[in-house]
């Protein structure tokens, strides 16, 4: 059992105990305050984040994450405190025992919506390692009707509820990015931690390690710094060059050439999603391929550009 598995235990256990002695009424108007606030959130998240844009807010790819569960909180607040005024009964014996079930109940849901966004959050800002695991999180996140909430419900609502990265999912595929990029600066520790992980993948499936090339840094970092200041995210640039007529004029000489492109919040989150993409995948782990060149920079709150070029 880990930090989180106490920390959640701790809270239901103050949870049941604060509503037992409020009695079933209390709690019955609480779960029903919870679940309008989940309807009313979803159908007011994206027009919100239009107006906050509207109003001068810096757009990125978190943006979502961070505002619907505050609109969660808000507006379960705000129900909860109108019909506790409109109808507030005494508190009786019967009513305590009454509002066991429900606050069993109650209790699942809510158990269910944290399991839904904290692993998110936990990924998203890097801090997943560092907090260490979850026995409950681990076993409710690997449920099939999570994963199908997630995917169906919130990725409905806003891609970036499930996924703040963003990878090109085809090889002709270009996707403009949206947000501001004010600051964009190169970064060879997360090109360092990137080629760190590629080669730890790449041992564990008994493969040899790529050798670093310095050629294939430059063309990976001069792509990311293209991707930065033009935000065209594809394998072909705004120019409709393809990563072999970028390799080509940087004079750099291959029969196979491989290219991963990927934005995310942090190193780790990136990897994975490339491992997890049969494309990327069979990239880093090519038993073709012998060399690697990473490009990276950092583009503040929207995360990181990180560029992958292979070559025999």
């Amino acid at each position: 059992m880990g930090y989180l598995d106490i920390a959640f235990l701790i809270f239901l256990v103050v949870f049941v105990l604060i509503f037992f002695r409020l009695g079933i009424v209390t709690a019955v108007e609480s779960f029903l305050s919870f679940a309008l606030s989940f309807f009313l959130s979803s159908i007011l998240l994206n027009p919100i984040i239009s107006l906050l844009f509207r109003l001068g807010w810096r757009e990125n790819v978190q943006t979502p994450l961070a505002i619907y569960p505050l609109l969660l909180i808000l507006f379960w607040g705000i129900i909860f405190a109108i019909i506790s005024v409109l109808y507030n009964p005494p508190k009786t014996a019967l009513s305590k025992i009454l509002s066991v079930p429900v606050l069993l109940i109650y209790a699942i849901f809510l158990a269910f919506a944290v399991s839904i966004f904290l692993p998110q959050y936990l990924e998203v800002f890097g801090l997943k390692d560092r907090i260490g695991s979850s026995l409950f999180f681990s076993a409710f996140d690997n449920k099939e009707f999570v994963k199908s909430f997630r995917t169906r419900y919130l990725g409905s609502l806003n891609p970036n509820l499930i996924e703040s990265v963003v990878v090109s999912k085809e090889d002709n595929e270009i996707i403009l990015l949206k947000f501001e990029i004010k600051e964009a600066t190169s970064t060879s520790s997360s090109a360092a931690e990137t080629f760190d992980l590629i080669n730890k993948s790449r041992q564990t499936a008994s493969l040899p390690a790529y050798s670093r090339d310095k050629n294939l840094d430059v063309l990976a970092q001069n792509y990311a710094e293209t991707i930065a200041q033009t935000k065209y995210f594809g394998h072909i640039d705004k120019d409709n060059n393809l990563p072999s007529s970028r390799a080509k004029k940087a004079g750099i000489k291959f029969d196979y050439l491989g290219e991963n492109l990927v934005l995310a919040p942090n190193i780790s989150l990136a990897h994975q999603v490339l491992m997890e993409s049969q494309s990327h995948r069979e990239n880093i782990l090519s038993p073709v391929f012998k060399r690697v060149g990473i490009g990276a920079v950092d583009i503040g709150r929207n995360g990181k550009i990180i560029v992958e070029e292979f070559s025999n």
